[in-house]
């Protein structure tokens, strides 16, 4: 069994988190299924960017985003103790 968290794993992970935070915000706003929103993200954080540039498909996908974007964020979440400010809409 191999344990070893490689930079593909841990930027896979980084993404997951990420779904997991914007599909928490689309519930608490009681966003359905049936509406595709628009992801607004903001962080200093180079990693981060990179990840939503890297899996800009999977995470459209998975969160039912027609757009995800650099912009201005209203609700701060910590990903992987690492600050992010996202809005959806």
């Amino acid at each position: 069994l191999d344990t070893i968290i490689t930079l593909d794993l841990k930027k896979e992970g980084l993404s997951r988190e990420i779904i997991r935070a914007i599909n928490q915000i689309r519930k608490e706003k009681g966003l359905t299924r049936e509406k595709l929103v628009t992801v607004e993200y903001e962080t200093n954080d180079e990693e981060l960017k990179k990840i939503f540039t890297e899996f800009e498909k999977e995470i459209k996908n998975a969160v039912l985003a027609k757009l995800i974007k650099e912009g201005v964020g209203e609700v701060e979440v910590e990903v992987n103790d690492k600050k992010l400010k996202l809005k959806v809409y």
